[in-house]
């Protein structure tokens, strides 16, 4: 585990900074707009706040795809985390004004939602086929939990939360500044000649995020009212249960082809019943949040994990990085103020009920999607058992199995054996920029151990 943390300590500790900070801020945001506008209207101004947050990842999804100059990206984030202190600071130190401080907050969500965006961008090139990619989010939002809480209880200022949020903010920034690889932002390689840009299986995640986050909205308005009515506080102990769970379904996540995640988090929604349940009564509230935040502990960790694999094999990979996020805010929207009026009009019988359609339906959609992996899994070993019947073609697709190649990598690959062209005659092949037909040579270089096409070619022919 050590070993798995120093060679990914540049990823881990940007995940840990971002979800460190942005919890800190939704949560401080909450109680700040809770006293200003009391617990009746929280709730309009939550469904605000994490719509903002979607956008957030939303535009820098968009915006990335727009620019691809270096320079304009890196300006946007350091624009947008400068401002989001700037907001947070008018926020918590500034005299009181409902207008302002409402507006000011929406602002800071959608801007920090937008370094959100990067951050899993990041986190999905990072963490490319990296077969420990469930231990290293799930380890990081572990740790970001911990240090929340921990703050949270030593910090009883305005100042000392606002200074805590400052140093996360800088920390990102310091990493935009170094980035670990040329993939920051010059934009992720291209996995295959004609990624999809849309892929099916991206389409069956989004459905499975929308169903399961219905299904928490309803366990999450009802708390986010009790905490600012003073019934129960978010920040309290129960919330440790969540970093148990981010850990847990972290370390499921890397087994059996993110099976063990799937079966998981289906698993883990049969909590949202007690959570309910127990929400409805009085002296149990810390029990129901221990349950809630178990099963939102796989939730996340599922959101996170299924788009930072998806993202890197479709066309627009900054955006689908961090679409787990914009689907979770869009239905937390939709649901938390109907819940509310659910729980209202007819008590929390109805809510169950509601609930427990919710989590039928979350539950199918998680099966569904497994079975289409399991369809694409044994159309890819019949394609392999195909491929292994001639000698030469067993020799290089054993070759690209072992270093762990995309589709686009294969094909430079396949012109580096065949002929000795030079880069720019190779781009040209490719129909590829001769900058970014380097840029898959040097990743090639990177996965077998190599730094020449000569080292390459003894490598390939030698093993």
């Amino acid at each position: 585990m050590f070993k798995l943390i120093a060679e990914n300590k540049h990823i881990i500790w940007l995940f840990v900074v971002y979800t460190f900070t942005f919890l800190l801020s939704e949560l401080v945001i909450n109680s700040h707009i809770a006293a200003l506008i009391g617990a009746e209207n929280l709730l309009t101004f939550y469904s605000v706040g994490i719509l903002c947050t979607g956008l957030g990842y939303l535009s820098f999804g968009l915006w990335s795809i727009k620019q691809e100059e270096i320079k304009p990206r890196k300006a946007m984030l350091i624009f947008c985390m400068s401002l989001y202190v700037i907001f947070m600071a008018t926020g918590l130190l500034a005299p009181v004004s409902n207008t302002i401080h409402t507006v000011v907050f929406a602002l800071a969500l959608l801007l920090f939602g937008y370094v959100g965006g990067f951050v899993h961008y990041c986190a999905s090139c990072a963490l490319q086929n990296s077969p420990a990619m469930g231990k290293i989010i799930g380890f990081s939002m572990f740790v970001a939990i911990v240090l929340q809480y921990i703050v949270q209880k030593v910090a009883i200022t305005e100042i000392s939360l606002w200074v805590a949020m400052v140093f996360g903010a800088i920390s990102i920034g310091y990493i935009v500044w170094h980035p670990a690889k040329d993939w920051t932002f010059e934009g992720l390689l291209p996995y295959k000649a004609d990624s999809d840009a849309c892929p099916a299986k991206a389409v069956v995640a989004v459905a499975v995020v929308a169903l399961s986050t219905i299904c928490l909205g309803f366990n999450d308005s009802l708390v986010t009212y009790f905490d600012a009515e003073g019934k129960l506080v978010l920040s309290e102990w129960p919330r440790l249960f969540y970093a148990i769970g981010l850990l847990i379904a972290g370390i499921l996540a890397d087994y059996g082809k993110r099976r063990f995640l799937a079966i998981g988090t289906a698993l883990s929604l049969l909590f949202a019943f007690p959570a309910v349940s127990y929400l409805g009564l009085s002296g149990y509230m810390n029990l129901s949040m221990s349950f809630m935040y178990f099963y939102c502990g796989f939730y996340v960790i599922y959101l996170t994990v299924c788009f930072l694999d998806i993202a890197p094999k479709t066309k627009y990979p900054a955006l689908w990085a961090g679409m787990g996020r914009i689907m979770r805010s869009l239905f937390t929207a939709i649901t938390v103020l109907p819940a509310m009026w659910v729980f209202k009009t007819w008590g929390i019988q109805c809510v169950q009920l509601f609930t427990t359609f919710a989590v039928f339906g979350a539950i199918v959609a998680l099966w569904l999607f497994e079975k289409n992996a399991a369809r694409k899994e044994m159309e890819e070993l019949k394609l392999e058992l195909s491929s292994k019947r001639d000698d030469k073609t067993n020799k290089f697709q054993t070759f690209i199995e072992e270093h762990n190649f995309t589709p686009r990598e294969v094909d430079v690959l396949k012109i580096i054996i065949k002929s000795s062209i030079t880069t720019k005659e190779m781009a040209n092949e490719l129909a590829i920029s001769e900058r970014v037909c380097q840029r898959y040579l040097t990743s090639i270089y990177e996965k077998t151990g190599t730094d020449s096409r000569i080292e390459l070619m003894l490598k390939y022919f030698n093993e």
